[in-house]
């Protein structure tokens, strides 16, 4: 059906084939995707820490609200 496509680069004298530079191209960017995902996921615990630190922070400035006992008349 389709004319069979080689790509073949020449370096010192040895030729790849598409395959190969498909499977390079699948390492390299199976790499960057897993650095992308740790990055992320080092960016969300961060933002998550110091969320609940300003939280803290919040609760300890302000005093606590004493709660009437809706029982007593």
């Amino acid at each position: 059906m389709y004319p069979m496509v080689e790509l073949k680069l020449r370096s010192g004298g040895h030729q790849t084939s598409f395959s190969e530079l498909l499977l390079l191209a699948l390492a390299i960017g199976g790499g960057i995707a897993a650095v992308v995902i740790l990055l992320i996921i080092f960016v969300s615990c961060r933002r998550c820490k110091k969320k609940t630190l300003r939280q803290l922070e919040g609760n300890e400035e302000a005093p606590r609200k004493e709660r009437k006992d809706p029982t007593v008349w």
